[in-house]
């Protein structure tokens, strides 16, 4: 008989809420999201391990994202770039957007920034002044 993944866990895990896989990156998500309410600044990244390395180099220079009010948001991926900026839309101004992508999902975020009207960049400076920056992978 096969074992689920779910079935693998320890009750230790199971506590803690350990998830695998596409559970795991959708409980990310609902969790970031719901603390954007009372964000300042928002920053939509493609995954979770992209969420866990900017939580790592703020902790590396001492800072508190939580305790700033910076809410790192995983997307499942850059495709969802323009879901996600129109969720965010009714945020206003006061709240300040970024993102990070991969180099080759550049052509991606722009078209998302361009269909929810974000701005129009045509190169990765404009993208930045967006707030949007691409890394190497």
């Amino acid at each position: 008989m096969a074992r689920t993944p779910q079935a693998d866990a320890s009750p230790a895990d199971a506590l803690d809420g350990h998830l695998g896989g596409n559970a795991a990156s959708i409980r990310a998500t609902a969790r970031a999201l719901a603390k954007v309410e009372s964000a300042v600044a928002v920053v939509l990244v493609e995954g979770i391990s992209d969420e866990t390395a900017l939580e790592t180099a703020a902790m590396g220079r001492g800072r508190n994202l939580e305790a700033e009010r910076v809410v790192i948001v995983p997307m499942g991926g850059a495709h969802a770039i323009g879901h996600f900026l129109a969720r965010l839309a009714p945020l206003g101004p006061g709240v300040r957007r970024a993102g990070l992508c991969d180099m080759r999902e550049e052509v991606v975020f722009r078209r998302g920034l361009e269909a929810t009207e974000v701005g129009s960049p045509r190169t990765r400076s404009d993208m930045e002044r967006l707030g949007s920056v691409s890394k190497c992978v």
